[in-house]
C-alpha cells in the first residue's frame, strides 16, 4: 500500500505534465478545427455565389442562343431575300413580318415563369435604323417603352451583345443579322432586371444577404433594401473578403463579401452578408483563451483528485486486477463462441453444398454413377437411372457393374475401368445397358477417376441414353438405302421398258398372224409371258422406290381376292390350305388392281416360306372405322372409313427384332440365293402409294398376321364393267401423229395403230412432230413420248395447242414419275400410258380419247 502511494506521489507531477500536454494539444486541435470550419463556411458562401453566377451565365447564354436561332431562321432569310427583290419592302413586310412576330413572341413566351414575362420587348431594325418588327408583352401592346431603340447601323460583333439600359431596370440583348455575308439588320431584346433578382437570385442566396449586379465599379442593379455597405470588392477574389462596415440597418458590423464574373455578359455578381450569418459565432482566438483557462482548472482539479484518491489506490489496483481477469475470461468466452459459430456456419454451408450437388445429380437427364475400383461394384446412381432403365436404384447398388452391361460390351467396359484406374480419362464410348423390360438401351459413356490422397478410389461416369438417336440414324440409313434403290430402278426403267415394249408388241403381231394350232405359237406365248414378267419386275422396282405411276380406278377388293385365289393356291402348294373369309357385298376402294394382286402374291409367298411343313393361310376382307381410340391404341392412322385386307398364317412367326425390320429393303432371314429381301418392301411401297397403312402381328411359334388398311372410295363411286373392259377394242379411221425417239418402239406403235385402221404419221423428235403437224391437216390425236431430243413431248404439244387448241393428246413414257413431273406431265392432268404398252391397252386408250 505504501509503496503504491509513494509511486503515486512521485508519479503525480508526471501525470500533471502529461495532462497539461494533453490539454494543450486539445486546445490547439480545437483552435485549428474552428479555423478550418470558418474557412469551410466562407468557401461555401463563395460557392453559393459561384453557383448563382453560373445560373446567370447560363441565362445570358440561353438568351443569346435564342437570338442566334431567330436570326438564322428561315423566316428571316425569306424576309431579307424578298426585300432585296423588286417586290419592294412594303409587300415583303406585309407578307413575311407576321411569321417573324410569331417567332419573337414564342421566344419570349418560352422563358416565361407563370404570368411573369422576363423579356418585355423584342424588335428587329434594318441597316438604316428602320423598325421592321416590334413585339411587346401581350397586354402592353401600344404602350411606349421607356427605353429608346439603339441605332446599330454597323455591327460591332457577330455574336450576341449584352448592354445595360439607361435607368438600370432592363438589360438589352442585341445581335447583328447577316444576309449573304452582308450586314442586314439587328435583333434587340429587353430583359427586366427585376425578373433576374426575383426568379434567379432570391431562391438561391441567404435571405439576409445583399446582391449587386455591377459593371466595373458601377452598380447596375441590387437586391438590397437599404443603404449599401461602405466598401465593396472591386476585383473578383479567390476568397471572400472580410471588412468592418455599416450594414443597411445602420449598425456597424463585420461583413463578408464575394465577387464573381458572369460569363456571356459584362456584369459581375457581388454578394454581401454579415459575418454572423456566414460563419456564426466562431472566433478561434477567444476560444483559445477560454480553453487555456479551462485547462488550468482541469489540471488543478486533476491534481486534487489524484491526491484525494491516493488512499484508495490499493483497492482500485485490486479492482483493476479483478476486472482484467474478468475481461480475459470474457475474451476467451467470446473467442470460443466465435469458433463454435464459425464451425456451425461451415457445417451449414457444407450441408447446403451437398444439397445443391444432390439436386444437380438427381435432376440430370443423364445417368450419373460411381463404381468402386476395388470391387467393380456400383456405389451410387441418380434418378435418371430409374427413368431410363426402369430399375429402382437400390436394386443395383452393390451389384457388379458388368451385370448391367450387354455381354458383348463387357470386354470394352472392363478395359475402360482399367484405363480409369491408371488415371486416364475416357470419353464418348458406347455400351448397351440392361433395362427392366429385358431390352438393352444404347448409352454414350464418359468416365473419369475419383482420387483420394493421390489414389484412385472410384470411377465417376456419365451415361447418356442415345437409343432414340441410334434409331433415327438407322432410319436415315434406311432412307438413304431406299433412295439409292429408287435411283437404280429409275435409271433402268426407261431403256428396259422401251425394249419390253418392242418385244411385247411384236409378239402380239406374230400371235395375230399365227393359226391357233400352229406348233410355234406356244413358244411365242412363252416369250410374251416372259416379257410381261420382266415388265412386272420393273414395275415392282418402281413401286418399291415409290416412283411408279399408279393408275387409281374404282375396284372391288373382294373381286380382286377371288380372282387371284387360284394363283395363290398354286403358289403356296398343296401342303397349305387356303381359306377365304370374304363378305358378300363389294368393298370399293380407289386403287390399282395389278398392285393389289401384287400385295396378295407377296404376302402369300411370305406366308408359304413360314409354313414349310404345311399349315393354313387365311385371307379376309372387311371394313373398319379409324377414330381417336384406334390411333391412340395403334399409333397410326387418320380418321375415316377404311377397307381391311388381312393375310394370316399358322407358320413359325417372328421375333420382335425381326418384325421391326421386315419392311427394310434387302432384309431377309433366308440363306443366300433364296430371297431378294424386296417382297415386303414392295408391299410397303404399294400401301403407301395408296395412302394406306400396314400392320403386322406375330409371335414365335404362333404365326403371323398382316393387316392392310386402305381408304374406302366414296359411296357414289361406280365400279367399271369388267365385261366391257375385256372386250376387244375397236379401231377407227382418224388421222394420228406418233412422236417417239426410239425407232423400234415407234415402228411398233405405228404398225399397231395402222393395223386397227388409223391413218398414222410419225416423227422422231418434238421438233419434227411440230413440222409434220403443220404439213398435214386433219390430225385428231397426238401420241407423244414425254422425253425426246430437241423438244420434249410436253413442249411440242404446247406449241401445237397454241395454234390448234382442240387437238387431243396421249403421253407415253417409260421414265419414272418424278422425271415426268419435272417435264410438266401429270397423269391427273393428261391421258397417259406407261411403257411397256400392250396393243389392247393402246387401242383402248386411243379410242377412249377420240370418243370423249
Amino acid at each position: 500500500m505504501r509503496n503504491r502511494a509513494a509511486i503515486l506521489t512521485v508519479a503525480t507531477p508526471v501525470i500533471v505534465l502529461l495532462l497539461l500536454a494533453f490539454v494543450s494539444a486539445l486546445l490547439v486541435t480545437n483552435y485549428m478545427s474552428q479555423a478550418s470550419l470558418k474557412a469551410t463556411l466562407l468557401q461555401r458562401f463563395k460557392a453559393e455565389n459561384e453557383r448563382v453566377t453560373g445560373g446567370l451565365s447560363a441565362f445570358f447564354s440561353s438568351r443569346g442562343d435564342d437570338l442566334v436561332t431567330l436570326a438564322s431562321s428561315q423566316a428571316m432569310e425569306v424576309l431579307f431575300e424578298n426585300r432585296a427583290r423588286v417586290m419592294g419592302i412594303g409587300h415583303a413586310l406585309k407578307t413575311y413580318v407576321p411569321p417573324i412576330r410569331e417567332k419573337f413572341l414564342n421566344a419570349m413566351d418560352k422563358i416565361r415563369v407563370g404570368n411573369d414575362w422576363p423579356c418585355e420587348r423584342m424588335a428587329l431594325i434594318d441597316t438604316s435604323g428602320s423598325l421592321l418588327v416590334d413585339v411587346r408583352v401581350p397586354g402592353e401592346q401600344g404602350q411606349e417603352h421607356r427605353a429608346e431603340l439603339r441605332d446599330l447601323r454597323e455591327p460591332r460583333y457577330r455574336d450576341p451583345v449584352v448592354l445595360t439600359q439607361e435607368g438600370g431596370d432592363t438589360i438589352l440583348f442585341s445581335l447583328a443579322c447577316y444576309f449573304k455575308g452582308r450586314y442586314a439588320g439587328q435583333i434587340l431584346a429587353w430583359v427586366r432586371v427585376q425578373f433576374i433578382f426575383d426568379y434567379l437570385l432570391t431562391h438561391e442566396l441567404k435571405p439576409s444577404a445583399a446582391t449587386y449586379l455591377m459593371t466595373g465599379t458601377e452598380i447596375v442593379a441590387d437586391r438590397s433594401s437599404g443603404a449599401k455597405p461602405s466598401m465593396l470588392p472591386i476585383e473578383p477574389t479567390d476568397t471572400p473578403v472580410e471588412f468592418d462596415g455599416v450594414w443597411r440597418d445602420g449598425t456597424s458590423t463585420r461583413l463578408v463579401a464575394v465577387k464573381n464574373l458572369v460569363m456571356h455578359s459584362p456584369f459581375a455578381l457581388v454578394t454581401v452578408a454579415p459575418a454572423r450569418d456566414v460563419y456564426g459565432p466562431l472566433n478561434p482566438r477567444v476560444l483559445l483563451v477560454s480553453m487555456a483557462v479551462l485547462a488550468l482548472v482541469i489540471i488543478g482539479s486533476a491534481v486534487f483528485v489524484i491526491r484525494l484518491n491516493l488512499r484508495s489506490a490499493v483497492l482500485e489496483a485490486r479492482l483493476e486486477d479483478s476486472r482484467r481477469h474478468d475481461d480475459e475470461v470474457t475474451a476467451k468466452n467470446l473467442q470460443l463462441e466465435k469458433g463454435i459459430a464459425e464451425r456451425q456456419q461451415a457445417e451449414s454451408a457444407l450441408r447446403k453444398s451437398e444439397e445443391r450437388y444432390r439436386m444437380l445429380i438427381d435432376t440430370s437427364p443423364d445417368i450419373i454413377y460411381t463404381v468402386d475400383t476395388a470391387t467393380d461394384t456400383i456405389q451410387s446412381l441418380n434418378m435418371a437411372f430409374e427413368q431410363i432403365t426402369g430399375w429402382p436404384r437400390g436394386s443395383w447398388l452393390g451389384r457388379p457393374f458388368a451385370d448391367l452391361i450387354h455381354p458383348d460390351d463387357r470386354e470394352l467396359a472392363a478395359r475402360t475401368i482399367a484405363d480409369v484406374r491408371r488415371g486416364e480419362h475416357r470419353s464418348r464410348y458406347e455400351l448397351r445397358i440392361l433395362a427392366r423390360s429385358g431390352e438393352y438401351r444404347a448409352a454414350e459413356f464418359m468416365s473419369n477417376a475419383l482420387m483420394n490422397d493421390g489414389q484412385v478410389v472410384a470411377t465417376f461416369g456419365i451415361a447418356r441414353d442415345v437409343t432414340e438417336r441410334k434409331r433415327l440414324e438407322e432410319q436415315l440409313r434406311h432412307a438413304v438405302k431406299m433412295e439409292a434403290v429408287g435411283q437404280l430402278a429409275g435409271g433402268i426403267a426407261h431403256d428396259f421398258n422401251n425394249m419390253l415394249s418392242v418385244v411385247i408388241g411384236y409378239c402380239n403381231f406374230v400371235l395375230d398372224d399365227m393359226r391357233a394350232d400352229d406348233p410355234l405359237r406356244q413358244y411365242v406365248e412363252l416369250i410374251m409371258a416372259s416379257a410381261e414378267r420382266a415388265a412386272h419386275l420393273t414395275q415392282n422396282l418402281l413401286t418399291f422406290s415409290r416412283k411408279q405411276i399408279v393408275s387409281m380406278q374404282p375396284m372391288d377388293m373382294v373381286t380382286v381376292v377371288r380372282r387371284i385365289e387360284p394363283l395363290i393356291t398354286r403358289l403356296v402348294g398343296e401342303s397349305v390350305r387356303v381359306v377365304l373369309d370374304l363378305p358378300a357385298q363389294p368393298i370399293t376402294i380407289m386403287g390399282d388392281s395389278t398392285q393389289m394382286e401384287q400385295i396378295l402374291m407377296n404376302l402369300s409367298a411370305n406366308a408359304r416360306d413360314a409354313m414349310l411343313s404345311g399349315g393354313m393361310l387365311t385371307i379376309g376382307a372387311g371394313t373398319i372405322e379409324i377414330d381417336e381410340g384406334f390411333r391412340l391404341a395403334r399409333g397410326f392412322g387418320r380418321s375415316g372409313r377404311y377397307a381391311v385386307l388381312t393375310v394370316a398364317d399358322t407358320g413359325s412367326g417372328m421375333e420382335d427384332s425381326v418384325r421391326e425390320r421386315i419392311f427394310e429393303p434387302f432384309f431377309t432371314t433366308k440363306r443366300t440365293g433364296k430371297g431378294t429381301g424386296l417382297g415386303l418392301s414392295i408391299v410397303f411401297g404399294i400401301v403407301k402409294q395408296h395412302h394406306g397403312y400396314i400392320e403386322v402381328a406375330s409371335q414365335p411359334g404362333k404365326g403371323t398376321k398382316f393387316s392392310v388398311y386402305l381408304p374406302l372410295a366414296p359411296e357414289s363411286t361406280a365400279l367399271a364393267d369388267e365385261a366391257q373392259q375385256s372386250a376387244r377394242p375397236r379401231g377407227g379411221t382418224e388421222t394420228l401423229l406418233v412422236a417417239e425417239d426410239n425407232r423400234d418402239v415407234r415402228t411398233m406403235l405405228v404398225k399397231t395403230l395402222r393395223g386397227a385402221g388409223y391413218s398414222v404419221m410419225e416423227a422422231a423428235d418434238g421438233e419434227e412432230a411440230v413440222e409434220r403437224f403443220e404439213q398435214q391437216r386433219g390430225v385428231r390425236l397426238l401420241l407423244f413420248d414425254v422425253i425426246m431430243p430437241n423438244r420434249n413431248g410436253k413442249q411440242a404439244y404446247d406449241v401445237i395447242r397454241e395454234r390448234h387448241p382442240d387437238v387431243k393428246v396421249i403421253f407415253i413414257s417409260g421414265y419414272t414419275a418424278d422425271l415426268l413431273d419435272q417435264s410438266g406431265v401429270s397423269e391427273k392432268e393428261f391421258d397417259f400410258l406407261q411403257k411397256p404398252v400392250r396393243a389392247a391397252d393402246l387401242l383402248a386408250k386411243v379410242r377412249e380419247v377420240l370418243d370423249r
